[in-house]
């Protein structure tokens, strides 16, 4: 529990000493996902094995999904410019 304090106030403060909004996101996706990959290791408890094969599968899906939210901040600036 500690651990998971200690990353999230590491996160927060690192996330707000950043200036550009591009950079803040790119930094906030790759925090939050190690952060959710590590709580899944640490609750689940899978062999290695299972560690592995969840590892790449979670990669691939967090690829695709910051993916996609670069795309959603870029319509959300294009919206907020008009």
């Amino acid at each position: 529990m500690k651990k998971l304090f200690i990353s999230l106030l590491v996160t927060f403060i690192s996330i707000s000493s950043f200036s550009q909004a591009k950079s803040e996101v790119d930094l906030m996706q790759a925090l939050y996902g190690i952060t959710k990959l590590e709580i899944v290791n640490a609750f689940v408890k899978p062999s290695e094995a299972q560690k592995e094969a969840f590892t790449t599968l979670y990669n691939e899906y967090e690829t695709k999904r910051m993916e996609l939210g670069k795309v959603r901040m870029e319509l959300l600036n294009e919206y907020a410019e008009k």
